[in-house]
């Protein structure tokens, strides 16, 4: 925990006075991202959350999950209270938002 043993005590304030933007996703005001981009201890639904963010990161932490230290299947998961990140995976896939963005919007004159 570098920035904790630096004193920083407002991180997102940290962050936002360096000369950089690291485009991390956040919402709210909070990242969802880190060092540890879907580490196990985050609630599930922020990694599900960046898992459809960026597909992309949850193949690492599938692997680890598949794979013991002999590079052979393991079945073992993170968190046995949870889906796999195979499972999270898949159910980003096939999830749909609940706005379609490209849907046409419907003439109106409620305006008026």
């Amino acid at each position: 925990m570098p920035l904790a043993e630096a004193g920083v005590r407002e991180v997102t304030a940290f962050w936002q006075a360096q000369p950089f933007d690291l485009e991390l996703l956040t919402v709210n005001g909070r990242t969802l991202e880190g060092n540890c981009d879907l580490c196990f201890l985050k609630p599930q639904g922020q990694r599900l959350a960046l898992i459809k963010a960026k597909p992309g990161s949850a193949v690492w932490w599938i692997r680890m999950e598949s794979l013991n230290l002999a590079s052979k299947p393991s079945g073992a998961r993170f968190r046995h209270d949870d889906p796999s990140y195979a499972d999270l995976a898949r159910f980003t896939a096939h999830q749909r938002d609940m706005l379609d963005s490209d849907e046409a919007s419907i003439a109106c004159f409620c305006g008026d």
